[in-house]
């Protein structure tokens, strides 16, 4: 069996200031239920036996410790705030027994690494939106010295930004409203995806999750409103060339929605719809990669244009997966019914 001792280096904590006080507590609280479930990751790749361990409490101990900075400056009083954005460091143990023509490589543990983080990202996030951001992710070698060379996993990082704006418009009252499921619920309807390490998906419900964390990496940018339709279509069993309504009509029983939160839906959904079809068929004014309005004014108002439909769509993803969570499904069946009369 070969041992190998890791670290995942992250930035902790949200961006959200007006309601600290209340967020950080329950953020606090949820990280303790969740250590303990998220330890430990087993799996199999090519006759090797994986077996990932972590330890989580670094979090919380970070996550305490700004809380009472906060406590302390909003009290007036003097802080020290060079620890302010230092990183977490989670230790990782990763057990490998078995071979095969791979596991010689010294980046053969570093993919199950990968793939847990992923995993972690998203039942963290499905139980309660925007707890666990991975944005600032590295990965660091402990006392293998040739890790190092391939210690940074700079590529998967992966952003809770919109999945914690969507947690704020929905404590603000605003629609789509998100809720925490227990962590225990979410980890259990996700075991039973049995996913494994599957790289391409097959099933409608693995599309709906690949789809969800391209649009995590992609962070904001115009491209990933492609993948929340994608996501969507996939989650509500959406055929090609089945119509917009069908669509909304799907979400809005799902969601249970009254008849103001489908006028809602049907308004912002139709612009993000719109959006994505310029992108595609070449009407979109597609603006510079470094996306400057100091350089250039006229794309002002264009970013967050983007961002709003965005945010929208990605918030009735969320309700929806963690819909289908509460009920404990993992497709949606649609049943087409016709209804006769018998008068002219």
């Amino acid at each position: 069996m070969n041992e190998f001792e890791l670290k995942l280096r992250f930035i902790t904590g949200r961006s959200d200031e007006d309601n600290w006080e209340v967020h950080q507590v329950e953020d606090i609280r949820f990280w303790k239920e969740a250590v303990d479930l998220i330890s430990l990751r087993e799996c199999q790749h090519n006759g090797c036996m994986i077996s990932i361990e972590s330890d989580w409490r670094p979090v919380i101990d970070k996550l305490e410790k700004d809380l009472k900075r906060n406590v302390q400056l909003h009290s007036g009083e003097e802080v020290a705030l060079g620890d302010i954005g230092d990183v977490t460091e989670v230790p990782v143990k990763i057990l490998i027994s078995g071979t095969n023509d791979l596991s010689g490589y010294f980046w053969y543990p570093n993919l199950f690494l990968e793939y847990y983080v992923y995993e972690i990202f998203f039942v963290l996030n499905l139980s309660r939106p925007g707890v666990c951001d991975f944005f600032s992710l590295s990965l660091e070698g402990v006392d293998n010295p040739w890790q190092k060379k391939s210690s940074k996993i700079e590529h998967e990082r992966i952003s809770s930004y919109n999945l914690e704006f969507a947690w704020e418009n929905s404590f603000r009252g605003l629609f789509p409203s998100l809720k925490e499921i227990p962590i225990n619920d979410v980890i259990n309807w996700y075991e039973k995806i049995d996913i494994g390490l599957k790289q391409k998906a097959t099933r409608p419900i693995e599309k709906t999750l690949f789809s969800f964390y391209h649009i995590c990496k992609a962070d904001g940018d115009i491209s990933s409103i492609v993948w929340v339709f994608h996501a969507l279509e996939s989650l509500y069993s959406t055929k090609v060339g089945e119509g917009f309504s069908n669509l909304i009509n799907r979400i809005s029983a799902l969601l249970s929605l009254d008849e103001k939160q489908v006028s809602i839906l049907k308004k912002n959904l139709r612009k993000l719809y719109d959006m994505r079809s310029s992108l595609i068929h070449g009407g979109y004014e597609i603006y510079h990669p470094m996306r400057n309005e100091v350089v250039d004014k006229t794309i002002e108002n264009q970013y967050s244009e983007i961002y709003e439909n965005h945010q929208f769509g990605i918030s009735i993803l969320i309700a929806s997966l963690q819909a289908l969570i509460e009920k404990r499904w993992y497709r949606i069946n649609v049943i087409e019914q016709l209804d006769g009369s018998n008068r002219p």
